[in-house]
Parts: structure tokens; sequence; C-alpha cells
């Protein structure tokens, strides 16, 4: 067994996936111990775990949390995980995604030799899994198992470096991946979770980039080429459920100010500890580059979104009426209309050094038991 990692399973329902998560695990021989901190409100989990004997094979400790009906106890339920780590390093895992253990490890073993960076992970990438021909023609939706496909490279930006605090929270703000699947100092996030609880703030994209920010400040964050993990997209996936129509949407919701007004005083604060700087030089910098390179960002990538989409509808309305008006067969409009969100779709070129990851991956959806 693995002693400097310990993979904290974070779970609110999906038991389906969950399950999935500890036959990957199984299969594999997961080398490194697992708390599984469940905060669904179904009961039966840590029962079928035990009928399923997965015990035998991985090193798990299961622990029923209160029902996350807030946002406030899921940072408490996830902190209290931290508390029980007893190892350097921890990743903080959903029960829909795959982790590779040879990127694990050489990003475990890049943290310890560099003692300046905070964490360290190789790349994510998306996939989603297609769904079944029932004998009666209609298709039946499976997301456990199935075909993988609609695989596409999720982050695209290089390492965050500096020598200050303030520069490493300026280069995190133009290059904003979440830290939650990267293997992590434990001391370094507990303390990020420490002050997320303390201060309270309730938003989750607000609180996930609270405590990101506050680890760019302890120190760098690493960002390899290896394949790291396999993120699954899917209707329950939590990124759908907070979603909004539009970045203005979401800093018109109640509490937003005051939630961005918590992060900044204590990103700044932390700023101004470590690079030893006026406290509020560090807050107006911070305040800065958060409108700059994400609110501001987000915002434009919205507009350019929206009026490409509707590009999108009067190019097909006029592909379609010139189909019909030439009396042609349809096959040739759906080539057409599939031509024109083809030519749109980045080219996600897989490296040829992840291709046996995958195809091991696809074996495992595609298992005739599913």
């Amino acid at each position: 067994m693995n002693k400097d990692l310990t993979i904290i399973l974070l779970l609110k329902g999906r038991d389906a996936f969950t399950l999935r998560w500890f036959e990957y695990a199984k299969k594999t021989k997961l080398p490194y111990h697992v708390i599984v901190a469940d905060g669904g409100n179904e009961t039966g989990l840590e029962a079928e775990l035990l009928n399923k004997q997965f015990h035998l094979d991985v090193s798990y400790e299961y622990v029923r949390y209160p029902y996350d009906k807030s946002h406030q106890l899921f940072y408490q339920k996830t902190l209290s995980a931290l508390h029980k780590v007893q190892t350097p390093f921890v990743v903080l895992a959903s029960n829909d995604d795959f982790y590779f253990f040879d990127a694990l490890d050489y990003s475990i073993s890049f943290l310890k030799e560099n003692n300046d960076y905070v964490s360290s992970r190789g790349e994510i990438w998306d996939f989603s899994i297609s769904s079944t021909l029932n004998y009666d023609g209609l298709f039946k939706k499976n997301e456990i198992y199935g075909r993988l496909n609609n695989l596409y490279k999720l982050y695209r930006d290089p390492s965050v470096v500096g020598e200050s605090a303030m520069c490493r929270a300026i280069d995190f703000s133009s290059k904003r991946n979440s830290i939650w699947h990267d293997v992590v100092r434990t001391e370094s996030i507990k303390e990020s979770y420490v002050e997320l609880v303390g201060v309270g703030v309730d938003d989750l994209n607000l609180a996930d980039s609270l405590v990101n920010f506050l680890l760019a400040t302890k120190g760098k964050i690493h960002r390899g080429s290896d394949l790291y993990m396999l993120h699954q997209c899917h209707e329950d996936m939590t990124a759908s459920v907070i979603c909004y129509e539009s970045p203005l949407d979401w800093i018109g919701v109640v509490g937003w100010n005051s939630d961005f007004n918590k992060l900044l005083d204590v990103v700044a604060r932390q700023i101004s500890d470590i690079d030893q700087v006026p406290f509020y030089e560090a807050k107006y910098k911070l305040l800065k580059t958060y409108y700059d390179s994400i609110l501001l960002k987000d915002i434009r990538n919205h507009l350019l979104f929206v009026r490409e989409k509707e590009m999108s509808k009067y190019k097909l309305t006029n592909i379609a009426k010139e189909v019909l008006r030439g009396n042609r067969v349809t096959s040739i409009l759906l080539k057409m209309i599939k031509g024109l969100f083809d030519a749109r779709k980045p080219n996600h070129q897989i490296p040829s050094s992840f291709v046996h990851k995958i195809t091991f991956i696809q074996k495992f959806l595609g298992k005739s038991t599913a």
C-alpha cells in the first residue's frame, strides 16, 4: 500500500457511479487508501460495498456524513475528511472519473522533488458514454457502462508559476483550472478548507476559486503532459447542476457580492502575509486581475458564443431552404448540417502514448456484465 497518497472520494448520491468506481479500483488493484465521505440521502451504499466484498481488494474507510443539503455542509464534510488523512499528499476525487496510477505516482514524485510546488497533475480528458439501441429501435440511456466516445482535452493551460504569492495568483487567473483533481500537499489544502469553512462563502464556483487561489499563493502548480485522468460528462455531473445561463446571471445571484468580497479579503490577506505587502494593495491587484482575466473574459466568451449560436441558426435555415428548394434527398441535408457543426469542433488529436490507457477504459466500460 502506497504511504504517500490518500484519495478522498466525495459522494452525494449517484451510487451506481460509486460501484463502478470501486469495480475499477478492484480491477486495477488500487494502491492507495480511500476515505469514502458519503453525504448522500440514501443509506444502502455502505452495505452494498461490503456485500460486493470490495474491502478484500481496496483499502478504504467508509464515513457516513449528514446529508449535503447545503453547500456549507459539503465544505464541512470535505474538511472533516481532510482531517482524517495521514499521508503527505491527497486527491479530492469524484465517483465518475478514472485515474491512472502511473500519473498519480509521477505527480507524487514531482512534489517530493520540488518543494516550491503545492500541487501537480497531468492532462485531463473529457469523455461521454453512447446510448445503446434497444430491440424495439429506441435508444436506451446508460451513463455507467457502454461505448466511450467524444474524447477531448479538458484543459490546455500550462503550469502556474511565479516567485511571489501575488504573481502566482495573477498567473492562476489567466490559467483558471480547478485544482480539484490534483495531487495536493495535504496540509496546504487542509489550511485552505479551514479558511473556506471559517469565512462562510456559499457559492460553489467562488468557493472553488477561493481554495484554488489560496493554494496558488502557497506554491506553484504543476501541469504535466501525461494522461492523468478521464473525466466523464453526463447530466448529473456537478458542473451541469451549478451552471448558469450567462455570467451576468451568476453575478446577479443573491449573496454573490458578499461571497466575492469574502474571497477577496481572505486571499488578499494571505498574499499580504506571504509577500509582506499592504493588504489593500494586494486586494486591489487581486480584484483587478479577477475582473480582467476571469469575469470580463467569461462575459466576452459568452457573448461570442451567443453570437456564434445565432449565426449557426441562420446558416442552418439557409441550408435547409436551399436543399428543399432543389428537391434533393434528405441525406444531403443531414451531411451538410453535420459538416457545419463538425467544422466548429476543435481538433483534439489523441497522443499515441495515451491510446493504451484509453483502450483499457473502453474495455472496462464495455464489459458484458453491465
